[in-house]
């Protein structure tokens, strides 16, 4: 049966993001959906479902990150809106899709849900006993940087981990789309998507914005993405089907009409009680002279 446990951790010297006073939730995997918020300092807004999928953005809902829906739409959209993982096996290519439905119930399987006790940062965490790893998602705030995601994997058992993963974020809105025009021309939207990447920011834009009539009305600003980890980036889900068979994944520089993403495709080997992490920036209603300074800042510190 799922039960609270309260622990206190000293983890400053992992980063500022993480205060000390910890609030862990165990077995969420079996308890229904709930509703989060996490706290910033800044004008950030950011709302997630114990199953993973989430809305965020800054001041208000017309800068949004993802979409921005009820509480039941968000529960729906486990899996579909916000992080996504695979992990694929390389001795026997068994798939493994942390915090999505196609996990749900499997045998081995655990979850967990921390929340620091000023509500600053949010992390859920899954564990395989047979893959031997442990994968974790945190999400917080930085008024410099955006909203922010930290990945981790750790090697849980007494053997080595050998596997490929993809990891990120999907279903990433251009800047410009507010609620309205997503429920009014949802279809338009994802039409007009493009995304592009440029040293390593990948830059969500739409290709002019959609009104339902015939007049030109020119999309100025953009959303934009970057990650620390290393490997091949992936702009849309296109590819996923391909890693689940076992393929590889190609780079993506460009991509239009689809949904935008930021997924990272790379092996990764963990030696027992090894852990690797990465992190993540997004950012909205970026301006021409925004994309510039992130690159100058990118070069000058490449790491969150």
């Amino acid at each position: 049966m799922p039960h609270v446990k309260y622990v206190t951790e000293s983890r400053e010297e992992a980063g500022r993001w993480l205060p000390r006073a910890t609030q862990t939730i165990q077995g969420t995997e079996a308890m229904a959906p709930f509703f989060m918020s996490v706290a910033s300092p800044s004008n950030h807004w950011l709302f997630l479902s114990s199953l993973g999928s989430l809305t965020a953005g800054r001041q208000s809902i017309a800068r949004s990150l993802f979409p921005y829906r009820t509480v039941d739409s968000i529960h729906d959209s486990a899996g579909r809106v916000g992080g996504r993982t695979l992990v694929r096996r390389v001795a026997d290519g068994a798939l493994w899709e942390p915090f999505t439905e196609r996990s749900a119930g499997l045998a081995g399987v655990t979850r967990s849900i921390s929340r620091s006790a000023w509500g600053t940062w949010v992390t859920l965490c899954e564990r395989r006993t047979d893959f031997g790893l442990e994968v974790r998602q945190t999400w917080t705030t930085s008024h410099e940087r955006g909203v922010l995601r930290f990945a981790e994997f750790e090697a849980i058992g007494d053997q080595s981990v050998d596997v490929d993963i993809v990891d990120g974020v999907i279903d990433l809105l251009p800047a410009s789309v507010d609620p309205d025009m997503q429920a009014r021309l949802s279809s338009l939207v994802t039409a007009y998507r493009m995304a592009e990447s440029v040293d390593g920011l990948a830059i969500y834009t739409l290709g002019s914005i959609p009104l339902d009539r015939a007049a030109p009305n020119e999309a100025l600003l953009g959303t934009t993405a970057w990650s620390t980890a290393r490997g091949t980036m992936l702009l849309s889900e296109n590819q996923l089907d391909a890693f689940r068979r076992g393929e590889a994944v190609s780079e993506e520089s460009r991509s239009r009409g689809v949904r935008g993403a930021l997924l990272i495709a790379r092996p990764l080997r963990l030696k027992p009680g090894e852990t690797e992490a990465s992190g993540m920036a997004l950012e909205v209603h970026q301006a021409a002279d925004d994309v510039e300074r992130t690159l100058a800042w990118r070069r000058a510190e490449p790491d969150l």
